[in-house]
């Protein structure tokens, strides 16, 4: 036997000591086999191939799944990018600015009503996912003047009350649209269990 053959028959054993079971007709019975000697020969009748499986699966957990989210509740797109990405069960959220989603412009009020608008907008993205702020894993927050921090953490705390997600802060030079505040964030899709 070559060493090809003996490591494909060390394969198949394998995977058949986990897989392989075959249907015995008489009395209407199924007899399970476990015996990782004869694994293909068990199954003649369900046309089963280890190999194939294992390929098989091998290329769907390769393959994840890609969905753009979009909402008219939330503002369009300034530029080319999507509101959000969906991939598997990870969504990331692009940054928000405190825009009126009918109108397009910055909300009046100075940065804490744009704070406001931003998480608002962010939250209907998250809606249009079929989820919460609660599936928020980290938000990103870009500030165009760092001493607003407190009054952006004071709107920031009405809408992550418990189990903050993580976070970063940065000031930067300038922000799009004159914006003052600036909020982007990854979320985990489906129910998350909390646990110390």
């Amino acid at each position: 036997m070559t060493y090809k053959q003996r490591r494909q028959s060390t394969s198949d054993r394998g995977v058949s000591s986990v897989l392989c079971a075959a249907l015995h007709t008489q009395g209407r019975r199924w007899i399970l086999h476990t015996s990782g000697l004869v694994p293909h020969l068990l199954l003649p009748h369900l046309h089963f191939s280890s190999r194939h499986f294992l390929r098989e699966t091998r290329r769907k957990m390769a393959s994840l799944i890609r969905r753009i989210v979009s909402t008219t509740k939330a503002p369009a797109a300034i530029g080319p990018y999507s509101q959000a990405v969906v991939v598997d069960r990870t969504m990331y959220i692009s940054g928000q600015l405190g825009m009126d989603p009918a109108s397009g412009q910055l909300v009046e009020g100075g940065v804490q009503a744009q704070t406001r608008q931003a998480l608002v907008n962010m939250g209907e993205i998250l809606k249009a996912a079929g989820c919460s702020y609660e599936n928020v894993v980290k938000t990103t927050v870009l500030l165009a003047d760092m001493n607003d921090f407190t009054n952006v953490n004071d709107v920031y705390k009405q809408f992550f009350s418990t189990n903050y997600p993580a976070r970063a802060a940065y000031q930067v030079a300038a922000l799009p649209r004159g914006g003052l505040v600036e909020i982007e964030a990854v979320a985990v899709l489906g129910p998350l269990t909390d646990v110390s």
